[in-house]
């Protein structure tokens, strides 16, 4: 009976971890505020969570230079999540962002750091 306790238990933890990889993954749409009020839309897209690691896209709406998508890795822990969007751009030299999120249900809030020491407060939605 013991046996059959613990393998029931050992079945819902693991269904519990696949429901919290997959409850991350999707599209969330929100802002980037950046320093002097200057707020750019931008969407994160999570295509995939396994085993404390994740993929995906950003996009910048904004029509500056680096406007684009750039893609993601990074990990996750719980409800935290860090990764880190590519160089890239048109011209090739838009800086890293490092984005560091809490996700809460549906939506996401924390920072992005760029190299340049430029920050921002991130507020995305699914």
């Amino acid at each position: 009976m013991n046996r059959a306790i613990l393998g029931g238990l050992a079945l819902s933890l693991c269904a519990l971890a696949v429901h919290a990889q997959q409850g991350i993954v999707g599209k969330y749409n929100g802002a980037l505020e950046r320093a002097r009020g200057r707020t750019s839309g931008i969407t994160i897209e999570i295509t995939s969570a396994e085993n404390g690691k994740l993929k995906g896209s950003y996009t910048s709406h904004g029509r500056g230079v680096c406007g684009g998508i750039f893609p993601i890795e990074g990990t996750y822990q719980g409800n935290k999540l860090e990764f880190t969007a590519d160089r890239g751009g048109p011209t090739g030299d838009c800086l890293e962002r490092k984005f560091e999120v809490v996700s809460d249900g549906d939506k996401l809030v924390g920072q992005m750091l760029q190299q340049s020491g430029e920050s921002g407060k991130v507020h995305l939605s699914k």
